[in-house]
């Protein structure tokens, strides 16, 4: 249906990159589940990550709304290989979507050559893109340099059939202990469509079946 290719202007996380961008610089954005939600999955987690990165396109790269939903379904990528391939090749003004990265890593508390390449991965892609937004079921899944370097988190929990809220909160660091986690301040909250386009939808589960190989992680487009 031709109404899901509607996009917004004036997504809360959209308006931190359209700043970050006006500054020359870069954001690095998580977005997860409400731990207050009733279900953790399902939310509208990489739902929400589509729309600003479509609205980025349609309205400030120009495209039309069809073309700007597959760039941004093309913005995803679903493991640290696809991320640092991406990062080299990305333009300065592209937005990359790191989908369900918790399942990239062992626990948090362990430390693994992945997790050593992810400072490598934080100090080169504000180089190369004007937004690295990642997502993930719970912050406890995601390496605590991503959580430490991130200068958003987004909370997403369900409203009803057809629509979630996202909580939008700046990460502050504490410039006196910064390899604790940073302090969270409350911005604002918005609600949003969970849907999107059904071919973007479908495309999106092939390829994510494809990295993960198994089918437990499709969820329905209600």
């Amino acid at each position: 249906d031709m109404k899901y290719y509607h996009l917004r202007s004036n997504y809360l996380l959209l308006h931190a990159i359209v700043s970050a961008h006006r500054d020359n610089t870069s954001i690095l954005a998580g977005i997860v589940a409400d731990p207050y939600a009733v279900y953790l999955r399902g939310n509208g987690k990489t739902s929400y990550a589509l729309h600003v990165a479509a609205a980025w396109y349609k309205y400030y790269k120009n495209m039309d709304s069809r073309k700007a939903w597959w760039k941004a379904l093309d913005s995803i990528v679903f493991s640290l290989d696809e991320l640092k391939k991406r990062i080299d090749s990305a333009g300065r003004d592209e937005i990359i979507i790191a989908d369900d990265i918790g399942r990239w890593f062992p626990p948090r508390q362990s430390y693994s050559d992945a997790e050593r390449e992810i400072f490598k991965v934080l100090e080169t892609f504000r180089l190369n893109a004007v937004a690295l937004i990642w997502t993930a079921v719970t912050p406890r899944s995601v390496p605590t340099k991503i959580l430490i370097h991130s200068d958003y988190m987004v909370y997403v929990s369900r409203v009803n059939d057809v629509s979630s809220k996202a909580e939008l909160w700046r990460a502050i660091t504490n410039k006196s202990k910064p390899w604790k986690d940073p302090k969270l301040v409350f911005i604002d909250e918005e609600t949003f469509p969970t849907r999107y386009p059904d071919e973007i939808y479908e495309e999106y589960n092939k390829r994510r079946l494809e990295r993960f190989k198994f089918s437990s992680c499709t969820t329905p487009q209600l």
